[in-house]
């Protein structure tokens, strides 16, 4: 498992600490943001989800049962995986979405392009159920 934990100074009063793990299982790639994924978390995502598609993976799932924000750049940094998954014929799975982040999610419209479950179990099960096609 690798892991990138981020530390900064959000603000004069608070220290914000964000941390990405990710893992492969059974050929999907699983990154789970903890804290707030923000500009700076998103970019390691970025890293993170790229060099799982350079290692061959077509499926990925983020479980955010552990983040309490995302950003806009966070949105994005998922929807850029999702879009270069699928480019590949694979496919991504959000998992453990808390009320909030669901509603931005839904918002932005990403729950009408990605599986949205309520663990990763479930995630990780409709990903198994569903294997990639050949890559385009």
């Amino acid at each position: 498992m690798e892991t990138i934990g981020i530390q900064y100074e959000a603000t004069h009063y608070r220290t914000v600490f964000m941390e990405i793990q990710s893992e492969m299982h059974e050929n999907i790639l699983i990154l789970r943001p903890f804290g707030r994924l923000d500009r700076a978390g998103a970019r390691h995502l970025d890293e993170m989800a790229r060099a799982g598609m350079e290692d061959g993976s077509s499926r990925m799932a983020i479980d955010f049962s552990q983040t309490e924000a995302i950003s806009s750049d966070g949105l994005r940094s998922v929807l850029g995986a999702g879009t270069g998954l699928r480019a590949r014929q694979g496919e991504i799975a959000l998992a453990g979405l808390k009320p909030e982040l669901r509603a931005l999610f839904s918002l932005s419209g990403m729950l009408a392009l990605f599986g949205a479950f309520d663990s990763l179990d479930q995630a990780l099960d409709h990903l198994r159920s569903h294997q990639p096609g050949p890559a385009a």
